[in-house]
């Protein structure tokens, strides 16, 4: 697809990059939850599919990258918002626990790999804090 009602394809235009991410951020969850998925993964496949992967509508550029950045802490909120601070006072301790494993192993670990990579302490702390906020925030689905 080279255009798209005769604009050339991908869209340039940072106002219209802006429209069309708003319209999908505002009527793709509604439109996955009707069909009982979660509302948050609507944006996510819009994107995939707006991208260059598919149909080549939107690039990756400054907007998109801030967009995302944005979309992620979104999501990051939303998380926390389903905490559910009964539930984790009530499991302190298992909290804890969970914390300090969850930071120790993936940041000792990869610290270990780095070194033995050749890398400097500064150069093998760096990433592993990357490693243990994944680690981290994939282990607090479970809870």
């Amino acid at each position: 697809m080279e255009s798209l009602f005769g604009l050339p394809l991908p869209v340039q235009d940072p106002v219209l990059i802006f429209g069309i991410c708003m319209v999908v951020i505002l009527v793709t969850p509604l439109i996955f939850e009707r069909v009982r998925l979660p509302g948050i993964i609507g944006p996510i496949v819009a994107g995939v599919v707006l991208g260059a992967s598919v149909l080549n509508i939107l690039e990756r550029g400054q907007a998109i990258e801030l967009l995302g950045t944005v979309g992620l802490l979104y999501i990051m909120f939303l998380a926390g918002l389903e905490i559910d601070m009964t539930q984790f006072r009530k499991n302190r301790d298992r909290s804890l626990v969970f914390g300090v494993i969850t930071f120790t192993i993936p940041q000792v670990t990869g610290m270990i790999i780095f070194r033995l990579l050749g890398f400097d302490w500064p150069a093998s702390i760096y990433p592993d804090c990357q490693y243990v906020c994944i680690t981290y925030l994939g282990g607090l689905s479970h809870y």
